[in-house]
């Protein structure tokens, strides 16, 4: 029995400890005042089992590979997620479907809710898209109840990577197919987005992203050679595109060469990287000061071992471009004292700034 208070009038209520479990019990309230003793209704409830009797399933299945192609004597983890802990008698067998021949990891358990096996790739073996055909094994939870090993939809290994075995490897027409694919890279200074060729100059030590795209390449490989030195390697993502960073000092012959995702080369290229480290001449502006009229014109000449691209001047804050070696003074400027900044841009971007200060007459 327990005492479920003293005094006043409403709803009463005590804890019970050490029942039974599977057990019904029944009780009644009892009551005692002045007047004497009551009794309520008689009542039952019954307490459950002390044990379980759902059994343990399987959550998942996953790896911790990447998605990609897998070729002869590589190794997949495959792992499997229960949803509780189990105890295995013996191991518990992984089938996967690899083509003809089925291949199948085992792994045991001991009071733990996840297991893995490795899967190494033999020759033969063949999947589109690796999944489990099924999981084999005894196994209980702490209750005893027995394992119910049937995968759960959606969550099956293919459900969540995209795992291609293949361990016949490409034909040589699919690889001259693929070559034939590969584009000429697309060359750009880091900052801008200008579309540069082999054909064009660059800065000295400054950065260039070279990049491309080739769906056919998914997965696979971009190295960049100088001599016999690989300086940059670049993945193919999955659509294709891959893009990396250089820079030279000066001109410098490279080498790319392009692999599949199951690792044969492709194709192999070599390009010059253009670099031009000289400045633009800049002359015929005067060191003293030029004295003019509002709509006349400033001139100068400029010079560059790759030809001059674009001229720059500052005129009163503002910043004109031009590719004329001369500029008219605007109408509006006012009269007296100004000085103007003119540069000189070569195709690489190298440039030369020269002032000169101009004073605009009444």
């Amino acid at each position: 029995q327990c005492n479920a208070g003293t005094g006043g009038t409403g709803t009463y209520s005590c804890n019970l400890t050490g029942l039974s479990p599977s057990t019904t019990y029944y009780y009644r309230a009892k009551a005692v005042n002045s007047a004497g003793t009551g009794y309520g209704s008689e009542m039952s409830f019954a307490t459950v089992s002390s044990t379980s009797e759902i059994a343990p399933t399987i959550v998942s299945i996953y790896s911790s590979v990447p998605s990609g192609t897998y070729g002869e004597s590589e190794t997949i983890n495959i792992s499997v997620l229960f949803s509780e802990a189990i105890s295995s008698s013996g191991n518990i067998t992984v089938e996967l479907e690899t083509g003809d021949n089925d291949r199948t990891c085992t792994f045991t358990m001991t009071n733990a809710n996840a297991g893995s096996c490795d899967y190494v790739v033999q020759s033969g073996d063949a999947s589109s898209d690796l999944t489990v055909k099924s999981i084999s094994g005894v196994a209980v939870d702490v209750d005893n109840n027995n394992l119910d090993a049937t995968i759960p939809g959606g969550y099956n290994l293919a459900d969540g990577k995209d795992i291609i075995i293949d361990t016949v490897g490409a034909t040589i027409e699919e690889l001259d197919a693929i070559a034939d694919a590969i584009s000429v890279p697309v060359l750009k200074k880091v900052g801008s987005d200008d579309k540069k060729t082999f054909l064009s100059y660059f800065k000295s030590n400054k950065e260039i992203e070279l990049s491309s795209k080739t769906a056919e390449l998914a997965g696979g490989l971009v190295k960049i050679l100088v001599g016999d030195k690989t300086i940059k390697e670049a993945e193919v993502k999955d659509n294709g595109k891959w893009k990396t960073r250089l820079k030279f000092k000066k001109t410098t012959k490279i080498k790319i060469i392009y692999y599949d995702s199951r690792g044969n080369e492709i194709k192999k290229k070599s390009y010059e990287i253009h670099i031009d480290s000289e400045k633009p001449k800049l002359t015929g502006l005067p060191t003293f000061i030029l004295y003019k009229h509002r709509g006349e014109s400033i001139w100068w000449r400029a010079s560059d071992n790759k030809g001059i691209d674009h001229y720059k001047y500052e005129l009163n804050g503002r910043i004109f471009y031009t590719h004329d070696e001369l500029f008219i003074l605007p109408e509006n400027m006012a009269v007296g004292l100004h000085l103007v900044k003119i540069s000189a841009y070569d195709r690489a971007g190298n440039k030369t700034t020269k002032s000169v200060s101009v004073f605009i007459r009444p």
